[in-house]
């Protein structure tokens, strides 16, 4: 059977988990967070202000926030591995064997 985006995972693994430690461990151990940039979108106003012309989120359009990405997102992203088709191939593979008793 043929299993690409897991034989992407087993390639990946060495490296991956060496950068998924260094983000999830070292990284807060200093005091340094992943952040992204706020960009204001309609949740930031009130809904009676159609024209956009009062924020109520209290934040500036650029103040830095915590990214609440998952650190496995963003290394299957960097590997260019697609988490739905591992899934995919893992449940394959869990057929054949469930089928093969």
């Amino acid at each position: 059977m043929k299993t690409p985006e897991c034989d992407k995972v087993a390639a990946a693994h060495e490296k991956s988990q060496l950068i998924g430690e260094f983000i999830d461990e070292f990284l807060p151990s200093k005091g340094i967070v992943l952040a992204k940039r706020h960009e204001h979108s309609d949740g930031c106003y009130a809904d009676d202000d159609p024209d956009h012309e009062e924020e109520i989120c209290g934040l500036e359009s650029g103040d830095l926030l915590p990214s609440h990405c998952s650190v496995t997102s963003l290394l299957a992203e960097f590997f260019k591995i697609d988490l739905d088709k591992v899934e995919a191939e893992k449940r394959k593979i869990l057929e054949d064997l469930r089928s093969k008793k």
